[in-house]
């Protein structure tokens, strides 16, 4: 009767043990993960910043100058079968906030 009662102990106290393990593993999985979103987040934001002052910084008209001006052979991204004119593709609104700010 002895010899059962401790191994019931013993059993118990590893599987105790083994279940104290896993819950802090978990605990640390789950402070990592928070880690890294929140270093996602961040990284994000800066990200969305430096394209905001880049915007900020780039007018169609004086990117057309200098790419006219610069000795460069560029060609476009994507083939089309035709020239998209993309003040006629805009909406009312927006065309004519387009058409004002176009180079004449």
């Amino acid at each position: 009767m002895f010899w059962k009662l401790l191994t019931l102990i013993v059993l118990a106290t590893a599987t105790g043990s083994t279940l104290l393990g896993l819950r802090h593993q978990q605990l640390q999985i789950a402070h990592e993960t928070v880690r890294l979103h929140l270093q996602i987040d961040r990284s994000r934001k800066r990200m969305w910043d430096l394209q905001t002052r880049i915007a900020e910084h780039l007018e169609p008209g004086r990117l057309r100058a200098s790419i006219a001006v610069a000795p460069l052979d560029l060609e476009p991204i994507a083939a089309t079968a035709a020239p998209v004119d993309s003040h006629a593709a805009a909406p009312g609104p927006l065309r004519a906030i387009m058409e004002e700010r176009a180079p004449r």
